[in-house]
């Protein structure tokens, strides 16, 4: 049985922002794997924002 795990931003005045959840599969996690996880989730959604250009996640170096 998983854990939900939801993390979220909080201002300087108090207001949450950016709520994040992760479906956890193993009662511990490390502190890494939370923030890769924040890291491609957030890759992720810029990459769908935006149109006609290339997705961070596959783009590649090309090499001579």
């Amino acid at each position: 049985m998983g854990t939900v795990l939801t993390i979220h931003d909080e201002t300087a005045s108090g207001q949450t922002t950016n709520p994040f959840t992760l479906d956890c599969l193993e009662e511990r996690i490390t502190v890494r794997k939370v923030i890769r996880a924040r890291i491609h989730q957030e890759v992720q959604d810029y990459n769908q924002k935006q149109s006609g250009c290339l997705p961070y996640s596959k783009a590649t170096a090309r090499g001579p």
